[in-house]
């Protein structure tokens, strides 16, 4: 891998928009979860929604390789992490979809 390498899609179709999850990467370093949206995967009108989540170290956590679920109630939540750090969990704004405010 090299400097800021981009992968790990996760696409899924949610109050009327697509929205696809990325991981960025300095491997080794800095990581962050970016997010784009479309009304339809076809319309090729992306947007850049931005950063979701990031992490450079201090956290506890590596912010890569992204996975949008939606639990019994239909409420977005994020799973993402890695191997040497562990998987973690945080609740979405279904707006936005980036964390809510409330985690």
């Amino acid at each position: 891998m090299g400097q800021n390498d981009v992968w790990a899609p996760d696409m899924h179709a949610y109050n009327g928009r697509v929205w696809m999850y990325y991981s960025v990467s300095e491997f080794g370093y800095n990581s962050a979860i970016g997010l784009v949206s479309a009304p339809s995967v076809a319309s090729g009108k992306w947007r850049d929604d931005g950063l979701v989540i990031s992490s450079s170290g201090a956290q506890s956590y590596n912010a890569i390789d992204p996975d949008l679920f939606f639990d019994a109630s239909g409420a977005p939540w994020l799973v993402f992490g890695s191997w040497f750090s562990g998987i973690y969990v945080t609740r979405l704004d279904p707006n936005s979809m980036k964390r809510s405010a409330n985690d």
